[in-house]
Order: structure tokens, then C-alpha cells, then sequence
């Protein structure tokens, strides 16, 4: 299962039992976001399995559902089973964007990084400002605190990032000290929340001019590779 809006990148690889023959082709289905979503409070009281299937074009001559584009997606809920409509086109071919390597991976916790993100939204938003990024900052001695972007340097002299504890899993750590990785805070949020382990894992490219030059790769565990969830996150370039 894959989704983006072209700044956010997910893709979760689930489980899934047989209940019929396996194609003899790879389909998809291109499902709108909104429908999903309604969808999901439905979800939140369901605890029976989920069903998931592709259709093709086998309907009776004259069935009004006929018209529909092909593939379509259904769920099954117990006795509900609703239908949708594919999309036209498809997502782009996602393996490309997801990196292999990596110069860093930082684990952090996550409920503390959790808080951090949404106390730096609170300050964004109590001055009034929107489409502000929050940064993740490291110092000369490799210490990672998470501060809000603010506008004036008096606001940023006053405002002290919250410090968070983290773990190098990969690389040195030397290429982060007196670095930034700034993101969308509502972006973060989103990314932490899909995960319910005690710690995530931030993977990170170099960095050039003081700044991150890659999207970051949110992970489980402390690998990139064999993850059954992957969550990449588009960078804001700081001026």
C-alpha cells in the first residue's frame, strides 16, 4: 500500500492470506485519499480481518456499474463490502525515490520527539504563523534539539529547543554536528504518529551548507532496508 500528496511519501507492506486465486498479473488500484479517509472511522471500531480486493472487467452486459474504469478496489468489513473507483493514471514509481543509502540514521524517542514537534507548532501558531518549519539542530557536540523556525532573530534568541535524546545507528554522527533538518511541523506530526514503537528512526543524507540535502526517511527499526513501513519526508530548504 502506497500515498503521497508530492511532499510525503508512504509505503507499508502488509501482510495479507489468500481467499481466492492469486492473478495471474500485478494489479493495482488508484483509490482517492478521501474515500479512504471516511472510510477509516469504520475502521477504528472494526477488529475482524480486513478484506482487500482487486476487480476487473467481468460484468454482465447492460450492468450499470459497467462504465466504471477498471481496476477497482473493494472493502470488506464483516458483511459491508464497498467499492470504489480507481483514479486514472497511477503513483510514480516509488522505489526510485526512496534511498538505499544513507550518510546517518538518528533513533530517537518517540513520544519525546512527539511533544517537541507539537510544542514548536503551538509557538508557530500562537504568532500567528503558518507554513513555518520546525528544525532539528545539532551542535558542535552532537546534541539534537528541536526548535520552531521563528522570524526575527530576538524570537529565535529567546526560544530554546527542546532537547532530544538520540542514538547514531549508522555513520559517524561528524557529519551532523552544527547541522539542521527543518520540516513541515504538521508534516512531522503525521509521519511520527503512523508509528506505535517506543523509537523511530531518522535516516539522513549529507549535509550541504549546513543543511540537509535529501527528503528524510522515517523508519522502524534502525535499518532502511526490510521495513515493513516507510515513511519519506520532503525537506524544507532553509534561506
Amino acid at each position: 500500500m502506497a500515498a503521497t500528496d508530492r511532499y510525503r511519501f508512504a509505503v507499508a507492506e502488509v501482510p495479507v492470506t489468500a481467499t481466492v486465486q492469486p492473478p495471474e498479473k500485478p494489479l493495482a488500484a488508484l483509490i482517492p485519499a478521501a474515500t479512504l479517509s471516511a472510510l477509516a472511522k469504520r475502521l477504528k471500531s472494526h477488529t475482524g480481518p480486513v478484506g482487500i480486493g482487486i476487480l476487473e472487467d467481468d460484468h454482465a452486459e447492460g450492468d450499470p456499474v459497467a462504465t466504471w474504469p477498471t481496476p477497482r478496489a473493494t472493502l470488506s468489513l464483516g458483511a459491508v463490502t464497498v467499492t470504489m473507483r480507481s483514479l486514472d493514471g497511477g503513483l510514480p514509481k516509488y522505489q526510485s525515490l526512496f534511498p538505499k543509502t544513507c550518510e546517518t540514521s538518528v533513533q530517537l524517542d518517540r513520544a519525546t520527539t512527539e511533544r517537541a514537534v507539537k510544542k514548536c507548532q503551538a509557538i508557530l501558531n500562537a504568532k500567528g504563523l503558518r507554513n513555518v518549519p520546525v528544525q532539528f539542530a545539532w551542535d558542535d557536540d552532537g546534541n539534537l534539539t528541536l526548535a520552531p523556525r521563528l522570524d526575527t532573530t530576538e524570537d529565535a534568541a529567546r526560544t530554546k529547543g527542546m532537547p532530544i535524546p538520540t542514538t547514531i545507528t549508522h555513520g559517524t554522527g561528524e557529519g551532523l554536528r552544527g547541522g539542521l533538518a527543518a520540516f513541515n511541523p504538521g508534516f512531522l506530526l503525521d509521519a511520527i504518529g503512523t508509528f506505535t514503537s517506543n523509537t523511530i528512526t531518522l535516516h539522513l543524507g549529507e549535509m550541504k551548507d549546513g543543511q540537509i540535502s535529501k527528503p528524510g526517511l522515517f523508519t522502524e527499526g534502525p535499518e532502511m532496508a526490510n521495513q515493513d513501513y516507510k515513511h519519506l519526508v520532503m525537506h524544507v530548504r532553509l534561506a
